[in-house]
């Protein structure tokens, strides 16, 4: 989670065995079957980088309600 708050911050990564930071343009799409907002209470995820991805949040229900 740590690496990934600093790609999201900086825009900067270093391969795995590189000597060189490389900068990044990307956009992040997040998918996950838990409430993130319980885990960040449970100490489980980090509130910052949920504080990062989470500024758009789509509610999908299951296929099984869509039908």
């Amino acid at each position: 989670q740590a690496k990934l708050l600093r790609v999201l911050e900086t825009n900067e990564f270093r391969r795995v065995g590189g000597e060189a930071t490389r900068r990044v343009d990307v956009r992040v799409v997040c998918a996950t079957n838990r409430s993130l907002w319980d885990c960040v209470h449970a100490n489980t995820f980090r509130k910052d980088l949920y504080y990062r991805i989470a500024c758009f949040t789509i509610h999908a229900p299951p296929l099984r309600e869509r039908l």
